[in-house]
């Protein structure tokens, strides 16, 4: 995972602005989508590793990955006097979303104590693909393209972001 977190890192910083970030950002929620569904759905090794290599797991509660590079590359664009403020709302909303996901992460076993039909742990990675096309459709919303010119760092994908980190926890 952290060999694929570098690798993907590197691509997302290196040719990000070429794909153009909205389309990169929808590239890897879904890449991120499909990763959680393998890790979700199977146990052979193969097919878990090619998933941990695409970058877009994250093995702390707070993502450094590709998503997070990407991010991170478009507060350069919020005006300088509010630059701070932007980067500081945007590892706030991160962390707590992180902190968030890393206290809920026992949930699924407490809950199975009380109901026993609920799904194996590893199930749960099935919310992967449903946050992706969430935050995916959230990326292209009119909310998310006035947000972007009002204040160059797009409210729906801080949310998403915020929604991401949780699920990798």
């Amino acid at each position: 995972m952290l060999a694929g977190m570098a690798l993907a890192s590197f691509a997302a910083g290196r040719w990000g602005d070429r794909l153009g970030r909205r389309r990169l950002y929808r590239l890897l929620l879904g890449v991120m989508g499909v990763a959680g569904a393998v890790f979700a759905l199977t146990s052979w090794l193969p097919a878990l590793m090619l998933a941990a290599m695409t970058g877009t797991l994250s093995t702390d509660a707070n993502e450094s990955g590709p998503i997070t590079t990407l991010e991170q590359g478009m507060l350069a664009d919020a005006p300088a006097q509010t630059r701070a403020r932007v980067f500081g709302r945007y590892n706030a909303t991160a962390y707590l979303a992180g902190s968030a996901g890393a206290l809920l992460a026992g949930g699924p076993a407490a809950i199975r104590r009380l109901i026993h039909g609920l799904p194996a742990d590893q199930h749960w990675l099935l919310l992967f693909p449903v946050m992706a096309v969430a935050c995916g459709v959230s990326v292209d919303s009119p909310a998310a393209t006035s947000s972007a010119r009002r204040s160059a760092f797009p409210s729906a994908w801080s949310a998403c972001s915020a929604a991401s980190c949780c699920m990798r926890s």
